[in-house]
Protein backbone atom coordinates (compact mmCIF):
# COMPACT_ATOMS: atom_id res chain seq x y z
CA UNK A 1 0.00 0.00 0.00
CA UNK A 2 1.42 3.02 -1.05
CA UNK A 3 1.20 6.45 1.33
CA UNK A 4 1.15 9.66 0.11
CA UNK A 5 2.51 12.23 1.79
CA UNK A 6 0.32 14.77 4.00
CA UNK A 7 0.84 17.75 2.33
CA UNK A 8 1.38 21.12 4.49
CA UNK A 9 -1.01 24.03 3.24
CA UNK A 10 0.33 27.18 4.72
CA UNK A 11 -1.94 29.95 5.42
CA UNK A 12 -1.15 33.50 3.75
CA UNK A 13 -2.33 36.45 5.31
CA UNK A 14 -4.67 37.12 2.70
CA UNK A 15 -6.03 33.06 3.06
CA UNK A 16 -5.78 33.54 6.93
CA UNK A 17 -8.50 36.57 7.08
CA UNK A 18 -10.42 34.59 4.49
CA UNK A 19 -11.16 31.86 7.23
CA UNK A 20 -11.38 34.10 9.96
CA UNK A 21 -14.04 35.74 8.02
CA UNK A 22 -16.15 32.31 7.43
CA UNK A 23 -15.65 31.00 10.70
CA UNK A 24 -16.65 34.79 12.28
CA UNK A 25 -20.29 34.54 9.93
CA UNK A 26 -20.66 31.12 11.00
CA UNK A 27 -20.37 31.37 14.53
CA UNK A 28 -22.73 34.62 14.57
CA UNK A 29 -25.30 32.95 12.35
CA UNK A 30 -25.35 30.07 15.32
CA UNK A 31 -26.03 32.56 17.59
CA UNK A 32 -28.83 34.49 15.98
CA UNK A 33 -30.46 31.09 15.70
CA UNK A 34 -30.37 30.21 19.35
CA UNK A 35 -31.13 34.02 20.49
CA UNK A 36 -33.77 33.65 17.90
CA UNK A 37 -35.49 30.31 19.33
CA UNK A 38 -37.38 32.06 21.90
CA UNK A 39 -39.38 29.49 23.91
CA UNK A 40 -41.25 32.13 26.19
CA UNK A 41 -42.72 35.70 26.74
CA UNK A 42 -41.42 37.68 29.87
CA UNK A 43 -44.34 39.66 31.14
CA UNK A 44 -43.75 43.33 31.77
CA UNK A 45 -46.08 44.29 35.04
CA UNK A 46 -45.58 47.91 34.15
CA UNK A 47 -47.71 47.51 30.75
CA UNK A 48 -49.62 44.61 31.87
CA UNK A 49 -53.21 44.85 34.17
CA UNK A 50 -55.39 42.10 35.75
CA UNK A 51 -59.08 43.99 36.87
CA UNK A 52 -61.95 42.57 38.01
CA UNK A 53 -65.50 44.28 37.91
CA UNK A 54 -68.02 43.72 40.61
CA UNK A 55 -71.54 44.74 39.93
CA UNK A 56 -73.54 46.11 42.59
CA UNK A 57 -77.02 48.07 42.33
CA UNK A 58 -75.68 51.39 44.05
CA UNK A 59 -71.99 51.78 42.82
CA UNK A 60 -70.13 49.37 40.77
CA UNK A 61 -66.33 48.82 41.72
CA UNK A 62 -63.38 47.48 40.16
CA UNK A 63 -60.84 45.80 42.15
CA UNK A 64 -57.23 45.52 40.61
CA UNK A 65 -55.10 42.34 40.98
CA UNK A 66 -51.68 43.79 42.34
CA UNK A 67 -49.17 40.79 41.81
CA UNK A 68 -49.72 37.70 39.90
CA UNK A 69 -47.47 35.03 38.30
CA UNK A 70 -47.64 34.85 34.53
CA UNK A 71 -45.94 32.05 32.42
CA UNK A 72 -46.30 32.81 28.49
CA UNK A 73 -44.88 29.86 26.38
CA UNK A 74 -43.63 29.81 22.64
CA UNK A 75 -44.30 26.96 20.10
CA UNK A 76 -41.47 26.70 17.57
CA UNK A 77 -43.58 28.88 15.30
CA UNK A 78 -43.67 32.09 17.64
CA UNK A 79 -47.01 31.84 18.34
CA UNK A 80 -48.48 30.97 22.17
CA UNK A 81 -48.39 27.79 23.30
CA UNK A 82 -49.43 27.25 26.59
CA UNK A 83 -50.46 30.49 29.43
CA UNK A 84 -50.26 29.55 33.12
CA UNK A 85 -51.78 32.14 35.73
CA UNK A 86 -51.38 32.22 39.18
CA UNK A 87 -52.34 34.63 42.13
CA UNK A 88 -53.59 35.32 45.78
CA UNK A 89 -57.06 37.04 46.38
CA UNK A 90 -55.40 38.79 49.23
CA UNK A 91 -53.67 40.68 45.93
CA UNK A 92 -56.83 42.01 44.97
CA UNK A 93 -57.66 45.83 45.70
CA UNK A 94 -60.21 48.36 45.44
CA UNK A 95 -59.43 51.18 46.70
CA UNK A 96 -61.16 50.65 50.32
CA UNK A 97 -59.82 48.27 52.94
CA UNK A 98 -63.32 47.05 54.36
CA UNK A 99 -64.74 46.05 51.49
CA UNK A 100 -61.51 44.03 50.36
CA UNK A 101 -61.83 42.29 53.74
CA UNK A 102 -65.25 41.36 53.53
CA UNK A 103 -64.37 39.68 50.30
CA UNK A 104 -61.63 38.34 51.47
CA UNK A 105 -63.75 36.52 53.81
CA UNK A 106 -66.61 35.85 51.29
CA UNK A 107 -63.63 34.29 49.30
CA UNK A 108 -62.33 32.29 52.14
CA UNK A 109 -59.62 33.80 53.88
CA UNK A 110 -56.33 35.60 52.74
CA UNK A 111 -54.74 32.19 51.85
CA UNK A 112 -57.09 31.58 49.31
CA UNK A 113 -55.33 31.51 46.03
CA UNK A 114 -56.45 31.39 42.67
CA UNK A 115 -55.47 30.15 39.17
CA UNK A 116 -55.60 29.52 35.10
CA UNK A 117 -54.45 27.24 33.10
CA UNK A 118 -54.62 27.84 29.04
CA UNK A 119 -56.24 24.29 27.38
CA UNK A 120 -56.05 25.85 23.62
CA UNK A 121 -56.02 28.86 21.45
CA UNK A 122 -58.10 28.88 18.59
CA UNK A 123 -59.40 30.75 15.53
CA UNK A 124 -61.98 31.13 13.81
CA UNK A 125 -63.25 31.79 10.62
CA UNK A 126 -63.68 35.83 10.99
CA UNK A 127 -60.32 35.95 12.34
CA UNK A 128 -61.22 36.23 16.08
CA UNK A 129 -59.51 33.61 18.56
CA UNK A 130 -60.83 32.37 21.39
CA UNK A 131 -59.13 31.01 24.69
CA UNK A 132 -60.27 28.25 26.53
CA UNK A 133 -58.86 26.72 29.88
CA UNK A 134 -59.27 25.93 33.29
CA UNK A 135 -59.89 28.50 35.90
CA UNK A 136 -59.36 27.30 39.58
CA UNK A 137 -61.09 29.73 43.02
CA UNK A 138 -60.13 28.28 46.28
CA UNK A 139 -59.79 24.43 44.67
CA UNK A 140 -62.23 24.58 42.76
CA UNK A 141 -61.64 24.46 38.70
CA UNK A 142 -63.96 24.93 36.04
CA UNK A 143 -64.13 25.62 32.08
CA UNK A 144 -64.00 29.38 30.85
CA UNK A 145 -63.81 30.14 27.45
CA UNK A 146 -63.23 34.11 25.90
CA UNK A 147 -62.19 35.90 22.96
CA UNK A 148 -58.88 37.75 22.91
CA UNK A 149 -56.85 39.24 20.77
CA UNK A 150 -52.59 38.52 20.56
CA UNK A 151 -50.59 41.23 19.05
CA UNK A 152 -47.31 40.28 18.13
CA UNK A 153 -45.05 42.97 16.29
CA UNK A 154 -41.20 41.65 16.36
CA UNK A 155 -40.70 40.17 19.80
CA UNK A 156 -42.75 41.81 21.37
CA UNK A 157 -46.25 40.22 22.37
CA UNK A 158 -49.54 41.26 23.95
CA UNK A 159 -52.31 39.21 25.11
CA UNK A 160 -55.86 41.77 25.74
CA UNK A 161 -59.26 40.38 26.21
CA UNK A 162 -61.91 40.35 28.95
CA UNK A 163 -63.78 37.41 30.64
CA UNK A 164 -67.72 37.18 31.92
CA UNK A 165 -68.90 34.06 34.72
CA UNK A 166 -71.12 33.48 37.17
CA UNK A 167 -69.05 33.26 40.37
CA UNK A 168 -71.90 30.78 41.58
CA UNK A 169 -70.26 28.20 39.50
CA UNK A 170 -67.08 28.17 41.93
CA UNK A 171 -69.36 27.02 44.50
CA UNK A 172 -69.39 30.93 45.86
CA UNK A 173 -72.12 32.11 47.98
CA UNK A 174 -74.16 34.98 47.00
CA UNK A 175 -72.49 37.74 48.36
CA UNK A 176 -74.13 41.05 49.64
CA UNK A 177 -73.08 44.22 50.82
CA UNK A 178 -74.54 46.40 52.76
CA UNK A 179 -77.88 44.55 52.53
CA UNK A 180 -77.52 44.97 48.72
CA UNK A 181 -76.87 41.79 46.39
CA UNK A 182 -73.71 41.78 44.65
CA UNK A 183 -74.45 40.27 41.22
CA UNK A 184 -72.86 37.02 40.20
CA UNK A 185 -71.96 38.04 37.34
CA UNK A 186 -68.01 39.46 36.97
CA UNK A 187 -66.39 40.79 34.82
CA UNK A 188 -62.11 40.31 34.05
CA UNK A 189 -60.30 42.49 31.45
CA UNK A 190 -56.72 41.79 31.38
CA UNK A 191 -53.77 42.80 29.34
CA UNK A 192 -49.95 40.63 29.37
CA UNK A 193 -47.77 42.84 27.23
CA UNK A 194 -44.06 41.19 27.14
CA UNK A 195 -40.61 40.73 25.16
CA UNK A 196 -40.15 37.03 23.93
CA UNK A 197 -37.18 35.55 25.55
Amino acid sequence: MQTRPIRRVKLSKKSGGLWFGLAWLIGAALVTQVQGAADHVEIDSEQSFINVEVHVPLQNFRSHLASYNAAVGLGGDGNISDVALTFRFSDLHSGNGVRDAHMMAWLGGVEATGAFILESLTSAADGTEHALGLLEIHGVKQPVKFPVVVERHGRDYTISGEVHFDYRQWELPLLSRVGERVDPQLTVRFKLAGTAQ
